[in-house]
């Protein structure tokens, strides 16, 4: 049996999450006084993923592209790219929304 791209990337995200245990953080906790790796691990995760958007975005006009001169792609899967880099897109619009709400509540408060 064959898998599309999709399923079998999601299809491997549920073995992962089924070795996961929920009691055990599944994030590193720094060491004490290491503020600075904390602050480059965050800034390459940021970096990380929005090189991954930005593949989204890329895939999804590469698809279009194709599809528009009449390449051998299929609607559907041009329709899933093209959504798939909308709702990346919508989410990271979030995640900057909440950062920018934090920001502001931290920058509100008295030392």
């Amino acid at each position: 049996m064959e898998l599309n791209p999709l399923e079998a990337s999601l299809q491997g995200k549920i073995v992962v999450n089924k070795q996961v245990n929920p009691f055990t953080p599944s994030i590193q906790q720094p060491d004490e006084g290491s503020a600075g790796s904390v602050l480059n691990s965050f800034g390459s995760l940021l970096n990380t993923q929005i090189n991954k958007l930005n593949a989204l975005q890329s895939n999804a006009d590469d698809a279009v592209q194709t599809y528009s001169v009449g390449g051998p792609i299929e609607l559907h899967n041009v329709m899933i790219a093209v959504d798939r880099a909308n709702t990346a897109m919508s989410f990271a619009v979030q995640v900057r929304n909440k950062f920018i709400t934090a920001y502001q509540e931290i920058s509100r408060m008295n030392v």
